[in-house]
């Protein structure tokens, strides 16, 4: 038996029978209990989705994904930030719907996922026109890697200052550095904000100078793209992304472009003791540069990377790092999102996440 069919014996609207069976506040009481007991008689079986749409409570998590390079799940990032979201899904009785894209517009394929999910996660890239069309919808939603000047939402961050200061005072106290390149991807995207601030921060509290190397092109920091905000320039007491020191900009987090960036570096004859690059992928191409120049790592040159990815610990030296909790990034979104789904109206928040450092041989 079909809605229509309860709907015509209990000689109401389909609407009205469907909105009678989810228990909508819009339906007379004595209308439910008819169309309730005409469905029981009928064995009728509401569809859980068309329920939904009246309860406004799927159990249905949006989580839009980033995807510049295919696989989604593959990413090093956000592959175990996902999967730690998942996890957390299911253990709170929670599905997650995904959404990949590689734009920043963040758009849902289907109505289904717009009209139907509870709140959304959105991760990195702060994606500004999305966040206000799931506001404008009444939708709540947690972002991952940035943070935007909005009402209600929730940030999740992993504390890349304080993890990029603490690689600092590994280099700087505990292996001797005082002259420390900067290798990092636009300065633009939040995170790699963050680690050059404790990059610039950690030389000013030990009272060294920044490395400078007037041979160095003088690379465009923002890397062409603007800062989605201002929220952390002036938590740090800036206007602008400042120019400190020789700071190495290459566009993308491929290993070519490092290796390429530190070629450069080499034929200035002006290589510093220590090189910090802001993610694993680019320190490791930095290390291949300078084993084929010739040069030893770490008793010519140390590198330092950030994220720990799984091919850190496969680089020869092994690679000191910055060991980023992905998993509980993807997990406090979640937990978060749900405070919100049950309270729309709290107040925007930042969470940081602590990671670890990790030392290894290539310091």
């Amino acid at each position: 038996m079909k809605l229509e069919d309860i709907a015509s014996l209990a000689q109401v609207s389909k609407t009205t029978a469907s909105r009678a069976l989810a228990d909508s506040p819009l339906v007379k009481d004595s209308t439910k209990e008819l169309v309730k007991r005409i469905a029981k008689e009928h064995n009728y079986r509401p569809h859980t989705l068309a329920s939904a749409f009246a309860r406004k409570k799927s159990g249905i998590i949006g989580f839009c994904l980033l995807n510049k390079n295919n696989p989604s799940f593959g990413h090093p990032f956000f592959g175990p930030v996902l999967d730690g979201a998942l996890e957390q899904a299911r253990k709170d009785g929670y599905h997650i719907i995904l959404a990949a894209n590689s734009g920043d517009d963040y758009v849902f394929d289907e109505p289904f996922m717009q009209d139907c999910i509870e709140g959304v996660v959105l991760s990195s890239f702060a994606p500004a026109k999305a966040v206000r069309e799931f506001k404008n919808r009444g939708i709540p939603q947690v972002l991952i890697n940035d943070v935007l000047p909005t009402d209600n939402n929730t940030f999740i961050m992993d504390d890349n200052y304080g993890g990029a200061y603490r690689l600092m005072q590994h280099l700087i106290y505990e292996k001797g550095h005082r002259r420390i390149g900067f290798l990092t991807d636009r300065l633009s995207h939040t995170s790699y904000l963050l680690r050059y601030f404790a990059y610039i921060d950690a030389h000013r509290d030990a009272g060294i100078p920044v490395y400078t190397n007037p041979l160095l092109p003088q690379d465009d920091l923002a890397g062409g793209y603007p800062l989605t905000s201002d929220y952390f320039l002036n938590r740090y007491g800036y206007e602008d992304i400042p120019r400190i020191g020789s700071p190495m900009v290459v566009v993308g987090m491929r290993t070519n472009v490092a290796y390429e960036a530190i070629q450069r570096l080499i034929a200035t004859g002006d290589v510093p003791s220590a090189i910090f690059a802001v993610s694993d992928s680019l320190a490791i191409g930095a290390i291949h540069a300078l084993q084929e120049a010739g040069l030893r790592v770490p008793e010519d040159v140390a590198v330092a990377g950030y994220d720990d990815i799984i091919s850190a610990t496969a680089v020869t030296p092994a690679l000191t790092t910055v060991r980023v909790d992905r998993k509980e990034i993807g997990r406090t979104a979640i937990r978060e999102l749900e405070k919100l789904i049950a309270a729309p109206d709290l107040q925007s928040s930042v969470i940081y996440i602590e990671n670890s450092l990790i030392v290894r041989s290539s310091t």
